[in-house]
């Protein structure tokens, strides 16, 4: 936060108010304000030019509010037993000027003139939300730990306030509000159409006069007729573009009317002072179907005309959102962007100036943009993130629904459906290993018992033949002691097969004496694995260094011995 050496009201200030975004505007900025809508100020920016306040107002709003918060400064800073500083202050663009600030920083006041519906509203504890932007942006940039906002005419009596305090969704809603207000400023146009103009002075139609004694003595019926039909012929060549346009016709459709009626009032009088005065009236009767139907026609193309221009509003309105819509989708392609149009027929209602109709419809719009463009910037901040994990891209057919999920469900979402996928993937994988390695034990386990089989049949054969039998065939065939071997080979190859996993110092608990590896490597039984240090043998190998370590130590035995 910087603090400026700048008064209220000075010419510095008001340049600095132009160059910053101010607290006091962006209630504009957003649309929420009373006072100033989001175009003039649009308008200010872009010129330069601030608004001016006539003479009543600066001398008996602002003046007077000014004054209102001197008196009432001393009354707040004894409420909270501390002193009250007013203060200009900016953080990059965003400033404030603060009607009091305590010296340590955590306190600011804002105080406006009384008015009975704010009075009440505070005194309920409920700030208005037009209020409410320029509140949380002085939070937001001096940084203050709470804000006390008070209504008074200056004296304690009719004084009421309530305090303000931080709030991160607000600070994000001003600082995406300022961001779209100078996006749109940047292609602004001012148009100067504040007020519905009033119509120009019509020019009126000569009063016709007639007198008759039995017959037309005289009148200016022809002068009359002539300056209608140069006055009809220029209206119908009306065309309608301003508000002022729209003006200028509808006084001379209710001149028509007044002229029409007025011409029955002298065809009326005539025709008392005569019985027949047929030119007369034929003329008239021409003048008033002449007038008659101008003036229905001028009141058919103001509605219609009106009504193109409210249309011709709404649709720039959805070409300007269609436009920004297009854009955004294209930063997060393949993703859909899902939207709803914004009702701008609804943001006209109850508007008579096209200038107020079209504030209204770029207001709508510009919000529009600020919350898709959050919905955007989520989308596609979660799909950068995504793109870590492509390999498991199958797994997320339904990426165009959960990318709208905020950042942290998103990623929680996304890393377990692929913990979930892993798992089950190694389940699977080992379940195949384990049906692999039993498939290989069954096929092992088979060929065993074959083995044993043989075994026992050439067991059987291994006699003297009976008398008178002859021979058996001379083929080659294991004896007993070779099929025994056969058996123990094949179910040694079925427990190699197997991993170790006999440790060295499970094989000295069993003998009761500790053995070393360089011992029993000595004895002939190198180490089949090992196991981070520990030192692995087969489970088999168990009954072959028994019998080694008992022919060792008879061996041991015959030489001390000797």
């Amino acid at each position: 936060m910087q603090i400026h050496n700048l008064k209220q009201g000075t010419p510095e200030w008001h340049q600095f108010r132009i160059n910053h975004d101010g607290a006091s505007e962006c209630a504009a900025a957003n649309g929420l304000s009373k006072k100033m809508s989001r175009t003039d100020l649009l308008k200010m920016k872009k010129t330069g030019i601030a608004k001016v306040f006539s003479d009543y107002v600066q001398e008996k709003i602002l003046d007077k509010g000014h004054t209102l918060e001197a008196s009432a400064r001393p009354i707040i800073e004894e409420q909270i037993g501390d002193d009250l500083y007013p203060v200009v202050c900016s953080s990059g663009r965003l400033s404030c000027s603060c009607d009091g600030r305590t010296l340590n920083g955590k306190i600011v006041w804002e105080h406006k003139q009384y008015a009975q519906d704010l009075f009440i509203s505070v005194s309920n504890n409920e700030l208005p939300e037009e209020h409410i932007p320029q509140c949380q942006q002085i939070l937001l940039v001096t940084g203050a730990e709470k804000l006390l906002f008070t209504v008074s005419d200056g004296t304690e009596e009719n004084m009421v306030s309530m305090w303000i305090f931080p709030d991160s969704v607000w600070f994000k809603r001003i600082q995406d509000g300022w961001d779209q207000f100078h996006k749109d400023l940047t292609d602004f146009v001012p148009v100067q159409i504040e007020e519905k103009p009033d119509a120009k002075a019509v020019e009126t139609l000569p009063a016709l006069f007639l007198q008759a004694e039995g017959r037309l003595v005289n009148s200016n019926l022809d002068t009359f007729r002539s300056a209608l039909a140069s006055h009809l012929a220029e209206t119908r060549a009306l065309v309608y573009v301003t508000d002022e346009d729209f003006s200028n016709a509808e006084a001379v459709a209710k001149m028509y009317r007044d002229t029409f009626k007025k011409l029955e009032l002298a065809k009326e009088a005539m025709l008392e002072q005569t019985a027949t005065i047929g030119d007369a009236k034929r003329v008239i009767d021409e003048c008033q179907e002449d007038l008659r139907v101008t003036a229905l026609k001028i009141e058919k193309d103001c509605k219609s005309n009106k009504e193109a221009k409210q249309i011709n509003i709404i649709n720039e309105g959805k070409i300007g959102f269609t436009t920004y819509v297009t854009m955004l989708s294209d930063g997060i392609a393949p993703i859909r962007l899902n939207y709803v149009m914004p009702n701008f027929a609804d943001a006209i209602k109850g508007k008579r100036l096209f200038s107020a109709m079209t504030d209204a419809v770029q207001t709508m719009l510009a919000n529009a943009k600020i919350e898709l463009g959050n919905v955007a910037a989520g989308i596609s901040a979660n799909l950068n993130w995504f793109g870590q994990h492509e390999d498991h891209k199958f797994l997320f057919n339904d990426l165009q629904t959960i990318i709208y999920k905020p950042a942290e469900d998103f990623q929680l979402l996304v890393t377990s459906r692929i913990a979930e996928h892993t798992t089950r993937v190694e389940k699977d994988l080992a379940d195949k290993l384990e049906a692999e390695h039993q498939k290989t034990l069954n096929e092992e386990r088979a060929r065993v018992e074959a083995v044993a089989v043989e075994a026992q049949r050439v067991k059987s054969l291994d006699v003297a033949p009976a008398p008178n039998q002859a021979p058996l065939p001379n083929w080659p065939h294991p004896t007993r002691t070779e099929a025994s071997s056969v058996v123990q080979l094949a179910q040694r190859k079925s427990v190699e097969s197997t991993p170790p996993n006999l440790r060295l110092g499970h094989i000295s608990e069993r003998l009761g004496f500790a053995v070393t590896a360089g011992f029993l490597r000595d004895l002939g039984f190198e180490h089949a694995g090992k196991d981070k240090a520990a030192i692995l043998f087969h489970e088999y190998q168990f009954g072959d260094i028994c019998n080694a370590l008992i022919n060792h130590i008879n061996r041991v035995m015959v030489e001390k011995a000797a």
